[in-house]
């Protein structure tokens, strides 16, 4: 009964939002982590300082639009990789720009480029970028959920150590709670599971809600 309503809330919040809404109903989500407030976590020269990743996902009918900017205060970002779902392939991936020369959608750990980096992703990577101020966008018909981030430059001149940088909450299990304004135990939005149809998400939806009543009714 209770894993029933649960399910139930966590669609309500899917079809309803839980973020900003523009004029014409869209939803909006935006968030960000900071090494200043303890999201962010960093090795080398981004270790401290004004290091900064903000996000906007917002909303387009059946299309989500993902937007990521990074800021860091010295040596130009090398790449960036954001968590996807597992069956997440460069399909995908819509409508992409941003200052990067080239993207690819894979497995990524520590041991194929990425040093200190605290476990391993499926993501998509952006990568040959060469700024301090990174924003990437990009549309997608997955919904938003809670993943992890990381960004690497190269080794740094002062403490000969790799300038890289993560979500804090990236070695935690991804939350599950249902999308919404700000962070979520140290994580930003990704792109995750395929949204079914609207007509599809309201027949289960109420299918939910009237096997939550006769189970209530039957108790």
């Amino acid at each position: 009964m209770k894993a029933c309503l649960s399910i139930c809330l966590v669609l309500a919040a899917v079809l309803f939002g839980a973020g900003s809404t523009t004029a014409d109903g869209s939803t909006i989500y935006t968030g960000s982590l900071s090494v200043a407030d303890g999201g962010l976590t960093g090795t080398g020269d981004w270790a401290d300082g004004p290091i900064t990743l903000s996000w906007t996902v917002s909303q387009d009918e059946s299309v989500w639009h993902y937007q990521y900017n990074l800021v860091v205060p010295s040596h130009d970002i090398s790449h960036m990789i954001v968590e996807a779902s597992s069956n997440f392939t460069i399909d995908d991936v819509l409508n992409v720009f941003g200052d990067f020369q080239t993207l690819t959608v894979g497995d990524f750990s520590y041991a194929n480029g990425n040093p200190g980096m605290p476990g391993s992703v499926h993501g998509i990577k952006f990568d040959e970028t060469s700024t301090t101020n990174l924003t990437v966008d990009f549309d997608s018909r997955r919904i938003p959920v809670w993943g992890d981030f990381y960004a690497k430059d190269g080794v740094s001149s002062s403490t000969q150590i790799f300038n890289v940088i993560w979500n804090t909450g990236f070695a935690n299990v991804d939350p599950v709670v249902p999308a919404h304004n700000g962070s979520e135990a140290f994580h930003l939005l990704v792109p995750d599971t395929i949204i079914p149809e609207p007509s599809t998400i309201m027949m289960l939806f109420t299918g939910l809600i009237i096997s939550g009543l006769y189970l209530l009714r039957r108790k």
